[in-house]
């Protein structure tokens, strides 16, 4: 079947998308106030930008103790660092709750003790830290932080400190997988009425594709990308190409005729979606496309695990065929129809 959503109709659906409230959000403000005893350090290390020093404007520090109140405006969030476990200073929380800022607790290796991760009252996260380095920042800081503050402020947040964009685009990649894979397979009760199948297909097809658009000008934003949704997204177009955004979409999800079942198309609308997103955090990152040998392993393992979360969202009885395991090969299957376990080209 030919691809109908080839790199000129993806080019259509930009320009049905209004996305300019995502880079007003990207392009916003943001305030953080760093407090505790190594708060100058936990600040640059959240700063930290190649070829850059210091601590990030938008960032506040107050090392130590502090009276009643909070020095400053209410910020949009608090993180109070200290080498225990305890809970923040009553003046800390008390000050945090009476303004409704986000307080996230920062334990610098700190002791192991039981119910050390866990939030005292007052508290909106905690992260534990083994020592304050970048891989520490990156790995367990910037998780808890993105968790604690707003949506709202997320794009922000990235695009201005780049230790939290690892963790921003593992979640954005991870959420819009999921969703694509609800949306396949609450629709596949339709898909199973074969004179609907088609035009249902194409429909699918697009929503996914659509969903897929606005998670790659998410990425492109949380990078430091600048423009707007229809130039950096021609931009991305350019560099990855129909081929590898939407060629391996259609492949799979227009061809969603009944003897497939709806666990394969939740599979592949999860592993697909996935896919892309690691091609356009690549992009928005390194500039330039991955190769089918970086491509293949993450297909395979993305269509692993759309095929569990398939068969926990699918109905045992709708679930008519399921994909083959991954390492699995057409010519290993004899009398059985292929499935789409091959990478997009």
């Amino acid at each position: 079947m030919a691809n109908p959503l080839h790199v000129p109709k993806m080019l259509e659906l930009v320009r049905e998308l209004d996305l300019s409230a995502l880079q007003r959000l990207a392009e916003g403000r943001f305030h953080l106030l760093v407090l505790g005893e190594a708060a100058q350090r936990l600040a640059e290390r959240l700063s930290e930008t190649p070829g850059r020093t210091g601590v990030h404007p938008w960032l506040s520090v107050l090392e130590g103790t502090m009276g009643e109140g909070l020095p400053f405006a209410p910020p949009d969030g608090v993180l109070f660092v200290s080498a225990d476990t305890g809970a923040p200073p009553r003046a800390v929380s008390e000050a945090a709750a009476r303004g409704g800022v986000p307080l996230l607790r920062v334990c610098v290796a700190a002791p192991a003790e039981v119910g050390a991760d866990l939030p005292r009252p007052g508290e909106t996260g905690r992260a534990l830290l083994p020592e304050l380095t970048p891989e520490a920042v990156r790995h367990a800081l910037a998780p808890a932080l993105l968790r604690a503050l707003p949506e709202r402020l997320h794009l922000a947040l990235a695009r201005q400190l780049p230790a939290l964009r690892p963790a921003l685009f593992r979640g954005l990649i991870e959420e819009t997988a999921r969703a694509n894979a609800l949306y396949a397979a609450s629709s596949s009760v339709v898909g199973l009425v074969p004179v609907l199948n088609l035009p249902v297909a194409l429909a699918d097809t697009v929503v996914l594709s659509k969903n897929q658009l606005v998670m790659t000008y998410k990425l492109a934003l949380a990078a430091g990308k600048t423009g707007g949704a229809q130039e950096v997204l021609t931009e991305a177009l350019g560099v990855l190409g129909g081929g590898l955004l939407f060629r391996q979409v259609a492949r799979g999800l227009v061809g969603l005729v009944p003897v497939w079942g709806a666990v394969p198309k939740v599979a592949v609308a999860y592993a697909g979606t996935w896919v892309i997103g690691q091609a356009a955090e690549r992009w928005a990152t390194q500039g330039r496309a991955p190769s089918a040998a970086e491509l293949r392993p993450l297909y395979q393992e993305a269509l692993a695990r759309g095929q569990r979360l398939a068969r926990s969202l699918v109905p045992r009885r709708r679930a008519q065929k399921a994909l083959p395991a991954p390492e699995a090969q057409p010519d290993d299957r004899a009398g059985e129809e292929a499935q789409p376990t091959d990478p997009p080209p």
